[in-house]
C-alpha cells in the first residue's frame, strides 16, 4: 500500500474515533493536514492544532478562513515573541523569511483578523501588509506622508498604490512624482492596476511604444491592458502595438469584459465619450 493510501486510511479512522483519547501531538504533520482540510474538522481539534502544532501547522491554521479571531490573536502574539526572542530586528528591518514574520503576515489577511490586530501587525511589518484591504484611507495617507518624508521603504509606496482603498488623489500624486529608480517600474505598475486610478492618469501612463532603455514601460502597459478603467482608445492601441508582449491579448480580453458588462449600446457610448475626452491628450 502506498504511503498516501496509508495516511488516508489512518485519517478516516481518526475522523470516526477521535475523542481526544489520541494525542494529537503524536500524529504526523501530513495527517494533521488532512484533519485541517476536512470541512467537518471539529473546532476543538482545530484549536488544539493551532495552539500546539508545529510552525507549519500553525501557518496552515492561520490561512484557514474558519480560524477563530481569538486563535489569530494568539498566533500574532506568538509571532511577536518569536521575533523578539530571535533578535531579528536590525535597524528597523525584520527577516522576512522568519516564522514570526510569516505568521503575522498570514494572520493579517485572514478575514477573521480584527481591525486592531491588523493595525498592530502594520506597525511591525508595514511593507508586507499595507496593501491589506482592511487598512483604510486615513491610515494609507499617514503612511504615505511618512514615506515621503523619511524615504524609509519604497516597497511601502508600491503597496499603498496597490491597496484597493487608496484614494484617487494619492494615486495621481504618486504618478506625477519622480521616486528615482522606482518610478516607471513597480510603482507605476501598481498605479496602473488600481481601479481607483482616474482615466486621465492611466492615459499618461500609457506611453506609446518602447522607450530608450529597452522597454521600461512594457510592464506598465501590460497592467493597463487588464484595467477596465483604461480608456477604450488606449486598449485598442495596446492591441495594435504591443502584440509581442502578450499585452494585446489582455487588452482584447478587457474590451470583451467591458462589452459584456455594458452591452453593445452602452459600450459604444463609452467608446465615443473616451475618444472625445482623452484622444487629444494621448501621445503628448
Amino acid at each position: 500500500m502506498l504511503r498516501g493510501e496509508l495516511v488516508h486510511l489512518l485519517y478516516n479512522q481518526l475522523k470516526h474515533t477521535m475523542k481526544f483519547s489520541i494525542n494529537l501531538n503524536e500524529l504526523s504533520d501530513t495527517t494533521k493536514e488532512y484533519l485541517l482540510k476536512d470541512p467537518a474538522c471539529p473546532p476543538d481539534i482545530f484549536s488544539e492544532l493551532a495552539r500546539n502544532g508545529s510552525e507549519d501547522i500553525k501557518l496552515r491554521c492561520a490561512r484557514d478562513p474558519k480560524c477563530p479571531t481569538e486563535i489569530i490573536q494568539q498566533l500574532v502574539k506568538e509571532g511577536e515573541v518569536y521575533l523578539k526572542d530571535h533578535k531579528e530586528k536590525n535597524r528597523g528591518f525584520l527577516t522576512s523569511s522568519s516564522w514570526g514574520y510569516q505568521i503575522m503576515k498570514v494572520c493579517s489577511f485572514n478575514p477573521n483578523c480584527d481591525t486592531q490586530t491588523v493595525m498592530n501587525i502594520l506597525d511591525v511589518i508595514p511593507d508586507e501588509i499595507i496593501h491589506n484591504p482592511a487598512i483604510g484611507e486615513k491610515t494609507l495617507r499617514e503612511y504615505y506622508e511618512k514615506e515621503i518624508i523619511e524615504e524609509y521603504c519604497s516597497e511601502v509606496l508600491v503597496k499603498i498604490a496597490t491597496n484597493p482603498n487608496c484614494p484617487k488623489d494619492l494615486l495621481v500624486e504618486m504618478a506625477s512624482k519622480d521616486f528615482g529608480r522606482f518610478s516607471g517600474s513597480s510603482l507605476e505598475d501598481a498605479i496602473a492596476g488600481n481601479k481607483n486610478t482616474p482615466p486621465q492618469t492611466l492615459v499618461k501612463l500609457a506611453r506609446p511604444g518602447l522607450d530608450d532603455d529597452g522597454g521600461r514601460y512594457c510592464d506598465v502597459r501590460r497592467v493597463l491592458a487588464g484595467n477596465e478603467n483604461t480608456p477604450i482608445p488606449i486598449l485598442y492601441d495596446l492591441i495594435d502595438t504591443d502584440k509581442g508582449y502578450k499585452t494585446s491579448d489582455k487588452a482584447r480580453d478587457t474590451l470583451r469584459s467591458i462589452k459584456e458588462r455594458l452591452g453593445k449600446e452602452g459600450f459604444e457610448k463609452l467608446e465615443k465619450m473616451h475618444e472625445i475626452m482623452y484622444m487629444g491628450k494621448y501621445f503628448i
